[in-house]
């Protein structure tokens, strides 16, 4: 492969910064790039520091490109909002399928689509892990802004079980149980404000 291929390519990526998530919240915003960045550290040291017995190395691949199909996107899909909504589920598998496809395909990557599928059907136990990382570092993101930009029970209800899916390593119990009750106490408080 030729450089000026490659330097596309690293061009490319630099969209991932331009995406924002949490549009409907604005004090919750920040870029997929920073969202990717703090997966990655987040697997990183939970592996080590909880002693997982998972190929982290793999880990790591599958979340750098866990939500790359974002870019040229201006916001990304809602998680709330998409869960409640078929149609919304459907236009954002197709649009990220092609857009993966698309950019495996031009750059010459087939690593690009087959760990976005990795992290989409997860069956390995790093698959799921990738899954369940993504998942806690949002539940950690919202904890920490303390919900800031929610405003209906039913995102507090949807963010307290947004791992729960994936859970599967009883190693990490402690720290999702910690993580949960920062975000019951923001709910508790949304509840008494409503009252």
């Amino acid at each position: 492969m030729d450089g000026n291929n490659n330097l596309e390519y690293y061009k490319y990526l630099q969209g991932l910064k331009k995406v924002t998530r949490f549009k409907l919240e604005k004090p919750l915003q920040e870029s997929t790039a920073d969202h990717s960045f703090m997966t990655i550290a987040l697997a990183n040291d939970i592996i080590d520091k909880y002693n997982l017995k998972l190929d982290k190395a793999k880990v790591l691949e599958i979340l750098i490109y866990h939500d790359i199909s974002e870019i040229g996107m201006i916001y990304d899909f809602p998680a709330a909002q998409t869960s409640k909504n078929k149609n919304l589920q459907e236009q954002k598998k197709q649009i990220e399928y092609n857009t993966i496809s698309q950019m495996s395909k031009n750059f010459f990557r087939p690593e690009i689509k087959q760990n976005f599928e990795s992290f989409e059907n997860p069956v390995s136990q790093e698959e799921i892990f990738a899954k369940l990382i993504d998942k806690l570092e949002t539940m950690i993101h919202i904890s920490n802004e303390k919900c800031a930009g929610f405003t209906t029970a039913y995102d507090y209800e949807f963010i307290l079980k947004y791992c729960d899916k994936y859970n599967i390593f009883p190693e990490l119990k402690n720290l999702i149980d910690k993580i949960k009750n920062e975000l019951e106490k923001c709910y508790l408080e949304f509840k008494n404000k409503k009252q």
